[in-house]
């Protein structure tokens, strides 16, 4: 037993001299192993580390850029809805508008939907309303379009109480 742990140690020894001479791995010994360690860092730095370096930084731009997207598709739903609202809100007020000026004054909302002037009294039988008109007054009224301006005289003379 004692033999075979000599004969082991003697193994190692003689694998570590021949790796150092440059017997094996087809006469590469320890004096061309830094130079083949150098250039195989500097072809692991250029031909591979590199560019996977610029992969990760064209990753770090598209996830800039799918951030921006998302906050422009974000404040496009945002102006979407808002416009929608807007919309309705409008729709609504033309809807008020026109069922006010129905119960203020029946005769002038009858005169709209005729497209033309009455008698008064006058009831219209037949024909097709002029619904295009009463939406057109409706929308005017709804947007402010028919509120009186003030002028500066009106402004002065509101100032003095008048």
């Amino acid at each position: 037993m004692i033999l075979n742990a000599a004969k082991g140690l003697m193994g190692i020894g003689s694998k570590i001299s021949q790796f150092a001479t440059g017997s094996t791995m087809g006469g590469m010994g320890a004096g061309m192993a830094l130079p083949m360690g150098y250039f195989g860092g500097q072809f692991l730095g250029e031909e591979i580390i590199k560019p996977l370096a610029s992969g990760v930084q064209k990753m770090g731009t598209g996830a800039k850029e799918l951030r921006d997207q998302t906050l422009m598709q974000m404040d496009m739903e945002i102006a979407a809805k808002e416009r929608h609202d807007r919309h309705d809100r409008i729709q609504k007020e033309i809807s008020r508008h026109a069922a006010s000026l129905a119960a203020t004054s029946p005769h002038l909302y009858n005169q709209i939907l005729a497209g033309r002037t009455l008698p008064q009294g006058a009831v219209v039988l037949g024909g097709t309303p002029r619904t295009d008109i009463m939406e057109q007054l409706a929308y005017g009224m709804a947007t402010g379009q028919f509120n009186e301006q003030s002028s500066p005289e009106d402004d002065f003379l509101s100032t003095l109480g008048v």
